[in-house]
């Protein structure tokens, strides 16, 4: 099962601009998402942070390629790998956030749903993508490539 396929499925909407990558609970990767198919990366590696831009010409391969590029050059998959906490959690507005763990991947979605009379319903919705996943800095460009594919095609 390819955890890409998976996640476009799940998530589905162009609603979200960013997504930020959390390690223990500091933050390692935010990546936003143009309207001119380019997505600003800025990247923590504990010691400094950069800023790269990334170009989506519709072919996710490519686009993983570069940014798992970005995750070694910039030092950060170095530290996915090195730590001792052996979960990444991401977040992106609004109400969506996930994990990312050696199990698979947990997504959580709230979606507001207005009833009959036009008030609003928060429903909360729970996927867990049951798959082996490494994690390294290649799964991180995987769960932002779909952000990119869904919002910038």
């Amino acid at each position: 099962m390819d955890i890409v396929d998976e996640l476009i499925r799940v998530i589905n909407t162009k609603r979200y601009n960013s997504i930020t990558f959390f390690l223990n609970t500091i933050p390692i990767i935010t990546t936003s998402f143009g309207k001119d198919r380019k997505a600003t990366v800025l990247v923590n590696n504990m010691k400094e942070i950069r800023s790269y831009e990334v170009e989506f010409n519709g072919d996710i391969d490519t686009f993983v390629s570069d940014m798992y590029n970005i995750l070694v050059y910039s030092g950060v998959d170095e530290l996915i790998q090195t730590s001792k906490d052996p979960e990444v959690m991401f977040y992106s507005e609004p109400y969506l956030h996930g994990v990312i763990s050696k199990d698979g991947i947990t997504v959580e979605l709230d979606e507001v749903n207005f009833d009959d009379r036009g008030e609003p319903n928060m429903v909360h919705k729970k996927y867990e993508i049951n798959a082996d996943v490494q994690l390294s800095g290649l799964t991180i460009p995987k769960i932002t490539s779909v952000f990119a594919y869904l919002r910038l095609t």
